[in-house]
């Protein structure tokens, strides 16, 4: 017991000791900066995720717009190329309408000279035979006459080609 005593006492002397508080005091003092260093490094770490969250935020919405607005610009290129397509084919489509058009009158104006030819009557159709018969019998009298006059039938043939 008396053992017991004196360790009791040697530890109140030790508490009571100046050194201890001194001691203790630094060790509240580190604990405490420690403590604050913590706090601060995570409000630190706290702050940077969610800056880094923001980031991620601001990365998926601006990859979002910009996928939409390739989307947009893609459209507006398809809708100006449909557009071109259409012009283009309208264009084509009436080229084509004229030259028909003009195929067709080609066509109906063939048609009408035919028609003209068919119908041309048959007096002005003997008036054009009554004038070959004419020039084919002034070219037999002009052969009777080559005879008569002694050149022969084949040296009139050859003035004539010549």
């Amino acid at each position: 017991m008396q053992n017991e005593q004196q360790r009791l006492q040697a530890l109140d002397q030790r508490v009571k000791q100046p050194s201890f508080f001194r001691q203790a005091d630094h060790t509240s003092n580190f604990l405490q900066k420690y403590s604050d260093r913590m706090i601060q490094s995570y409000n630190s770490a706290q702050k940077t995720l969610k800056n880094k969250i923001i980031a991620q935020e601001q990365f998926k919405t601006n990859q979002l717009n910009l996928e939409a607005k390739q989307k947009e610009r893609a459209e507006s290129v398809k809708q100006q190329n449909a557009q071109k397509y259409k012009e283009e084919l309208e264009i084509y489509e009436s080229k084509r309408k004229i030259a028909a058009s003009r195929q067709q009158e080609r066509a109906n104006k063939t048609e009408e000279k035919i028609k003209m030819q068919r119908e041309i009557p048959r007096k002005y159709q003997a008036v054009l035979g009554i004038q070959k018969k004419k020039e084919y019998q002034k070219m037999l009298n002009e052969q009777k006459n080559a005879i008569l006059q002694g050149k022969g039938g084949d040296a009139f043939m050859t003035e004539i080609l010549e």
